[in-house]
Parts: structure tokens; sequence; C-alpha cells
């Protein structure tokens, strides 16, 4: 289980045993089961001990126990439960990263529309000409130069699950990150071709392209008819039969976060 799923990021095994030579046990765990986090007695929250040996507990990823026994009785329901678990949440371009004298700069760099490569030849530049900034400066380079492949790396993993979305976000990574790496961008437009012939992914784009000016437009009446627009594709996409399924499913996701966003804009403040 671990093997088949850990590296989807929603869902891991953890072990615990009750030993007396805690040491030994550890080694033979690191040996046999290096990737896989083990405590000697573990007593989690809803799980206590004594079912039996092996006795295995199966959470859902909200913390609730769903089912407890064997673990041979458990395999059938983990590939439900995964499915069920939210996409994790990409980092950010900065991490965890906290500017101190570059706060500018850093903004800048989560700005969706501002060019990057501009912002790390500043970045390098203050690099060289050293002073206090100079290792804040370093410091963010480091992080953004190793975000960056990470995130293409991101996009591929997830260019065949979420087609529709690879096109958006290679669009976008390629009018940002534009002169940055040649060979990230020329991996991402390799990408977005691909994507982009799927059936379905170009109707799902153009929808987007319709939000995006509902977004942006200084006419609330423009901006419903982008919007009614923008739903009309996403539906015909899911209704129609020539959309490939993985692009059905964006649709639908996107017209259920739509339908969240309107029912929130709705509610009345007390």
């Amino acid at each position: 289980m671990q093997t088949k799923y850990a590296e989807s990021e929603k869902f891991t095994v953890v072990l615990s045993y009750a030993q007396r030579r805690e040491q030994q046990a550890g080694d033979f765990l690191t040996e046999n089961a290096p990737n896989i986090p083990a405590f000697n007695q573990l007593n989690p929250t809803n799980a206590p001990c004594g079912g039996g040996i092996p006795d295995a507990y199966l959470f859902d990823h909200t913390g609730r126990l769903v089912s407890r026994g064997h673990p041979s009785r458990l395999y059938e329901h983990v590939p439900a439960l995964v499915a069920k678990v939210p996409d994790p949440i990409p980092p950010g371009i900065l991490g965890t990263f906290e500017p101190r004298h570059l706060v500018d700069e850093a903004a800048a760099l989560e700005d969706p529309t501002k060019p990057v490569a501009p912002i790390l030849e500043r970045l390098a530049a203050l690099v060289e000409r050293g002073g206090e900034k100079a290792e804040e400066a370093k410091a963010l380079l480091e992080q953004v130069r190793g975000w960056i492949p990470a995130e293409v790396e991101r996009l591929g993993a997830t260019a065949e699950k979420y087609p529709a979305s690879c096109a958006v976000h290679a669009r976008r990574f390629l009018a940002r990150f534009e002169g940055v790496d040649a060979a990230l961008e020329k991996r991402v437009e390799a990408l977005h071709k691909t994507a982009l012939k799927t059936p379905g992914v170009k109707d799902y784009v153009r929808a987007l392209e319709d939000l995006d000016r509902a977004a942006t437009s200084g006419s609330a009446r423009k901006a419903s008819q982008f919007e009614r627009r923008a739903r009309e594709k996403l539906q015909r996409i899911v209704e129609g039969s020539r959309a490939a399924r993985a692009v059905k499913d964006e649709a639908a996701a996107k017209l259920r976060e739509l339908d969240g966003q309107t029912s929130a804009g709705s509610g009345s403040g007390g």
C-alpha cells in the first residue's frame, strides 16, 4: 500500500510495534521498511491497541476511523478513500521564505502577472553588489531557482490526470517565465501542445478565458455575460460525447467551484 499510494501524497502507512528490544526492532524495520514511519507502542486517538497480531486501523483524510481488522481485510477500502482526498496544494514560488529587505522583489515574484526573468536579474545584481541585501538576494534566488524545475515536474506529473488544467498552467508558465530557462521552457511547450490535443481541452481553455474576462471586466453586465458563456462551454463539455473523461471531470469540478462562489457571494450578513 505504501509503495502504491505514497507518491500521491494522499496515503501513508504507519507501523506500531511493542518490543522490549527497541534497538533491534528499529534496526529490523529500518532495513526492511525504510520508507514507512514506525513507532514503539504508538497509541493514536480512536485506535487503541489490543486487537491481535497484526491489527490495522484505516483512517480517512479527516482523521475519522473508517475500519479496523487484519490488514488484508482493509486493502479493498483504500482506493476509494484515496480518491476522496483533496489534491495537495502546491507550494508557492517563495515557499516559506519571508523577506526582510527585499519585500518588493518578493511581492513581484508572487505576482502572476509579472515576468520573472527581470526580477531574477535584479536579484543577481544585488548578490554581486554585496551588502546587507546580498545574502537575502542569494537565498531568494536559490529558492526560486529550486522551485521552477520542481513546478515543471509537478506540471508534468499531473498532465495525464488533469490535461485541461495542465494546458492552462503551462500557458501561464510560459508567459511568466520566458527567458529564465530555455530547456524548461521547451519542456513546458511540449506539455502544452500535448494537452491541447486532448479532446475538450481547447473548449475548457476558452471557458477559462471567458472567466478571466469576467473577473477583469469593469462592467457588471459584461462580467455576467462572460461568466454565463463560460458556464455554457463547461456544461457542453460535461454533457457532450467528444471530450475526454478527464476533461469532463475537470469541467464538472470547475462548475461546482463556480456554484460554490455564487452561493458564498449571495449570502447575507447578520
